[in-house]
């Protein structure tokens, strides 16, 4: 998901919150990789503040988020997805992934979600993508188009 400017983004389930610090090469992009853990499973939320994102930038990114660690509840204020000095967008990624497996199995997160959080991001990703679904898997034909 992308926006034009800064969003508070919540926890989408309870866990202990773990993030990284990472440097995209491909890209030259450092953003924060943060997963929630609920057991074998993770909950994955990436955090990019934009396509060209500085070390410091990247790191102001990481310190706007929870502690490292911490034992998060759904809809606790994980931080704030800033939107990095002259980026047109930032962006936000949210996915389910079992852990147990190398390097972790990944999950469409669309399944996982109450049906008004479906609704909320289906209707937050068509805004990019009309006609689109989030996961091109099995569970598509429930949350594609209705």
């Amino acid at each position: 998901f992308s926006a034009q400017k800064a969003v508070p983004i919540l926890a989408p389930g309870a866990g202990v919150f773990h993030k990284s610090l990472y440097y995209y090469e491909g890209i030259h992009r450092w953003q924060v990789n943060a997963e929630i853990r609920v057991g074998d499973w993770a909950i994955d939320c990436l955090f990019e503040p934009g396509n060209d994102v500085t070390q410091r930038e990247g790191q102001a990114q990481f310190d706007a988020l929870v502690p490292d660690g911490k034992k998060v509840q759904p809809g606790e204020l994980l931080g704030t997805l800033m939107i990095a000095k002259g980026a047109s967008k930032n962006y936000f990624h949210l996915g389910v992934r079992l852990t147990t497996t190398t390097p972790g199995t990944p999950y469409c997160p669309m399944p996982y979600c109450t049906e008004s959080v479906r609704a909320a991001l289906l209707e937050l990703y068509r805004r990019d993508h009309p006609r689109g679904q989030i996961c091109d898997c099995h569970v598509s034909q429930v949350i594609g188009d209705r």
